[in-house]
């Protein structure tokens, strides 16, 4: 391709310093790619450099780069992570330079953490505190009750979540900006033979739905919820297409969140990046920084059907000696990340259990989770169901294992408990098997069932005890009254006063012979 248009006057300055004239003369090729929910990259190629250990890598490394089209318009911002190397024949040596904005700092940083009641926005306001960054957004998106960051980078944490609520963001100016695929207006009106040099529109009817539904449910507390999107959120005046509108429809199933909007913000995502991937848009433009992801585009000197708005997912501003400067566009938008579906397990600490809804829910710390607490989360146990069940809950300290739905320690489910190193109440085992089976409480309380045996215990804290063996029953108190059916005699021993009555009964006793004895 013949040179298109003449570049414009570029200020680069690296280090806080102009680009010296003597480095620019090597100077082939500067390429700014801006992307949504990535950082942008800008790279700048040197070719011919008389030394490649020079003074230009010295001052590059790690230094802060700068990049403006004339004194005002600043198109690029950020600090220099990689210098690559190039050695052709005939000595020949090449540098290029890459540069990524403050964004990267997101992607370097991971540790475990959890956040609690915010939004996606809010969540990026948090995690960029120290960026000097301003948020910008015209939605916001469900709130989320709590967030665990785990192996996620801050970058993939603010990504995961802000694509589930069908959000993408992009940097520029120091101001974080998020929109949907309906994106922000047009300001840029493109004319095939003016402006737009080449065009690329692809119309895929296999990935148009109209509507998407998403059935899910909340672990926190076993309850179904779902979502539904039926209208794509699209720019004003979006290309009317190829497609008919009888699309077929779209389930999601088996997704973990904790209410309805959520659910719903999930199926609207789904819908809008399918509604943006059916028709698409590719092409090369005539520079202009004004161009970004997330803004709106409208096309014209195109046939009809696919005339109107399309929003931008990726520009990359290429500046070189052959084309000038040019920007080449994209609007498909980024590849949906797969959703998790394992479910992991996990050991916990009980740490609360005072549940606020009297929901017999706990929180648990994960040590293996950087010791991050959960939020109040369901015990499975056996025969659960409205006014019934064995109510056996995990009490403060206990290990419990958990079940991490979607491999998302916000979304766990406690399973049963664990002895771990603490001592069983009692022995199981009898003769290399389990023979014995118990249920103890901390204060005491104890049912041991021997099978060994073939009796069943009941102890109080107080001494009282209760048995049942082959062949006979004893109910006792602790101060060593008691009454004894056996087989061969049936015993009551008093170790206080002794009343017998019936007031306004009979008393009868019957026996082939009577004895009173006096026993002091």
């Amino acid at each position: 391709m013949e040179a298109l248009l003449t570049p414009p006057q570029l200020q680069i300055e690296l280090a806080g310093k102009p680009l010296s004239a003597g480095d620019a003369q090597y100077l082939t090729e500067l390429k700014v790619s801006e992307r949504l929910s990535l950082p942008s990259q800008c790279e700048l190629a040197f070719q011919g450099l008389p030394d490649l250990l020079g003074e230009l890598a010295a001052t590059a490394a790690g230094s802060t780069l700068t990049v403006r089209i004339g004194r005002d318009r600043s198109l690029f911002q950020g600090s220099v992570t990689t210098l690559e190397y190039e050695f052709a024949p005939a000595n020949h040596l090449g540098l290029r330079i890459r540069a990524y904005d403050k964004l990267h700092g997101l992607r370097l940083r991971q540790a475990p953490r959890s956040y609690v009641d915010l939004t996606v926005t809010e969540l990026a306001a948090t995690l960029a505190a120290d960026l000097d960054l301003a948020v910008a957004a015209d939605e916001t998106g469900p709130v989320w009750r709590l967030i665990m960051q785990h192996e996620q980078s801050d970058l993939e944490l603010l990504a995961e979540f802000a694509e589930r609520a069908g959000l993408y963001f992009h940097l520029r100016d120091s101001v974080l900006q998020f929109s949907s695929l309906a994106g922000r207006p047009a300001t840029a009106v493109l004319k095939l033979g003016e402006n737009l040099l080449e065009a690329r529109i692809e119309a895929n009817s296999g990935q148009r739905r109209q509507a998407v539904g998403n059935l899910a449910w909340d672990p926190w507390q076993a309850a179904a919820r779902s979502g539904r999107a039926d209208t794509a959120r699209r720019p004003a005046g979006a290309e009317s297409g190829f497609h008919a509108e009888s699309a077929p429809e779209f389930t999601s199933t088996d997704d973990s969140v904790q209410d309805d909007n959520q659910a719903e913000a999930f199926a609207q995502a789904q819908l809008d990046h399918r509604t943006a991937s059916a028709t698409t848009f590719r092409g090369i433009a005539a520079g202009d920084a004004e161009l970004m992801p997330g803004l709106a585009v409208r096309l014209d000197g195109l046939p009809g059907p696919v005339n109107g708005q399309y929003v931008l997912s990726a520009v990359t501003h290429r500046f070189d000696s052959r084309q000038g400067y040019v920007c080449e566009l994209d609007s498909a938008p980024p590849p949906l990340k797969p959703r998790k579906r394992a479910t992991l397990a996990s050991v916990g600490v009980v740490t609360r259990v005072d549940d606020p809804e009297g929901l017999g829910r706990i929180k648990a710390m994960l040590p293996s989770y950087g010791d991050l607490e959960t939020g109040w989360i369901g015990v499975a146990c056996a025969g659960a169901g409205k006014g019934k069940g064995l109510q056996l809950l995990p009490g403060l300290g206990d290990k419990v294992l958990l079940a991490l739905i979607r491999e998302d320690p916000a979304q766990a489910i406690v399973i049963g408990g664990l002895y771990g190193d603490s001592p069983l109440p009692d022995d199981a085992v009898v003769d290399g098997d389990i023979g014995r089976y118990f249920l103890a409480t901390p204060g005491g309380q104890r049912i041991a069932l021997d099978d060994a045996e073939r009796s069943i215990r009941l102890h109080t804290a107080s001494g009282q005890r209760v048995e049942l063996q082959p062949d006979k029953i004893r109910l006792q108190l602790d101060s060593g009254s008691f009454f004894e059916l056996a087989d061969d005699a049936t015993r009551l021993h008093a170790a206080a006063d002794l009343e017998i009555e019936a007031p306004g009964r009979t008393v009868t006793i019957r026996g082939r012979a009577i004895n009173f004895e006096q026993k002091s």
